[in-house]
């Protein structure tokens, strides 16, 4: 039986699918994370720590850090990218409750 996916999950293959060749920082508040083949690089070239997110590898960092783990892997030779947040959930929230009402 196939698992349905979580709309992040959605979201995450429907950018990640016409990037597939950049490792994708999506950022998530003070975080940036970074899922599934692009956290097993980063796990292997950066040391950092991987786990899982729903059902998904991820790795986690600080927002501030972006530019000095950017740079390491620029300079490793791979392709960088960073998907910024439009909205927050508690703004999401707030106008989904305004148009259901």
């Amino acid at each position: 039986q196939r698992r349905v996916r979580a709309p992040f999950e959605e979201q995450y293959w429907k950018i990640k699918q016409n990037h597939f060749d950049t490792i994708l920082f999506f950022n998530k508040g003070k975080f940036y994370e970074i899922f599934e083949r692009d956290a097993i690089v980063c796990a292997k070239e950066l040391g950092l720590k991987m786990t899982q997110r729903v059902s998904m590898k991820m790795v986690g960092l600080n927002y501030e850090y972006f530019n000095y783990y950017a740079a390491i892997l620029l300079a490793l030779g791979y392709k960088v990218a960073k998907v910024e947040q439009k909205e927050t959930p508690l703004s999401r929230s707030k106008r989904l409750s305004t148009t259901t009402k």
